[in-house]
């Protein structure tokens, strides 16, 4: 029973916690970080996901690149980001940044790679030009794919900055509840916190899901 609370002394802490405010408030703290990094990845990581795709001269040293950064654990690299950036949150949401940045331009990349190959001989006996046969062409072909980036991306940022949460200077955010809580022994705080992490990631998951049937209907018909 120590170690392993009864789920309603977990649901009487969860209430507990919201009615103090100070759940949500570290939730809050976590969701802005992850908002900003994800913002961070897709503005970074989808142009050069698009630009490695179609530009055959520099894919395969970027490829490189990108998988041999993303062979080293993300949480190795919050060292470094510590030194470049400090204790503040700028070094949790680069953390978080880091790791989505290296999905989602891979899975980018791959996304223009497969593209449907009729479809541009198509545009190019039409003789559409460049810009229009990316914008009606290959992006529409890579989307699919740029969310499957995007949904592994969002998994792998909340990783990121939990962690960087629970040993970067911080005050608030769920990992920094969730270390707190194991260090007091207030179990029934840590699995409230690890709990509402799950719920979290579950939810963003169906959002993005949902986003991606709207915008990239036709993904099931490929």
């Amino acid at each position: 029973p120590v170690v392993l609370p009864p789920p309603t002394h977990i649901l009487a802490s969860a209430f507990h916690s919201i009615g103090d405010l100070s759940l949500p408030r570290d939730l809050l703290a976590t969701l802005s970080r992850l908002a900003q990094a994800l913002a961070i990845a897709c503005a970074i990581g989808v142009p050069i996901g698009l630009f490695m795709g179609l530009t055959s001269a520099v894919r395969d040293p970027l490829a490189f690149l990108t998988d041999f950064l993303r062979s080293i654990p993300g949480t190795a690299m919050i060292p470094l980001f510590l030194i470049f950036f400090g204790i503040g949150d700028a070094a949790k949401v680069a953390a978080g940044a880091f790791a989505a940045i290296l999905i989602l331009s891979l899975n980018t990349m791959y996304g223009v790679l497969r593209g449907n190959l009729t479809r541009r001989l198509v545009a190019r006996t039409l003789r559409l030009s460049p810009a229009r046969t990316f914008v009606l062409v290959i992006l529409p072909d890579a989307l699919p794919d740029i969310f499957v980036g995007l949904r592994l991306a969002v998994s792998a940022c909340l990783v990121l900055v939990v962690v960087s949460e629970m040993f970067v200077g911080t005050t608030l955010g769920m990992g920094r509840r969730i270390y707190d809580a194991q260090l007091l022994y207030k179990l029934e705080d840590m699995y409230t916190g690890i709990l509402v992490l799950g719920v979290l990631g579950y939810f963003l998951n169906r959002i993005i899901v949902r986003l991606e049937a709207r915008l990239a209907h036709w993904s099931s018909q490929r």
